[in-house]
């Protein structure tokens, strides 16, 4: 598996853990962890300039292995192990992957702090 997979993947869900679709961003040293974020059909939850919308008649879209317009959460992230991921469903184009990866980098942007003066 590489960033821009699409899986399933057994994701929190309050109490409990569901079988989701989700965006593989990256594998996290040194076990070999995923970072995903989560993909919903709930497109009302979209926000601009972080979320990305994967719509049925997007050019990836028959390659990303989703059934129907979805939305890629990009702030729900997660961290799981390998067995937690329950099969590769399909993959996006590098161009979306890489503007979800900025958007997610310019969102977890701190702003600078100045430093704490010794009283």
């Amino acid at each position: 598996m590489k960033p821009g997979d699409i899986v399933l993947a057994e994701l929190p869900q309050r109490n409990d853990f569901k079988a989701r679709p989700a965006l593989l961003l990256k594998m996290a040293p040194p076990y070999g962890d995923f970072v995903l974020c989560g993909i919903t059909t709930l497109l009302q939850n979209f926000e601009a300039d972080l979320d990305e919308i994967i719509a049925s008649s997007d050019a990836d879209f028959s390659s990303s292995g989703l059934k129907q317009t979805s939305l890629v959460r990009s702030a729900y992230l997660v961290t799981l192990v390998p067995e937690d991921i329950l099969g590769e469903l399909g993959e996006i184009a590098p161009e979306r992957l890489a503007r979800i990866q900025r958007n997610l980098a310019r969102f977890l942007e701190l702003p600078e702090q100045s430093p704490k003066r010794n009283l």
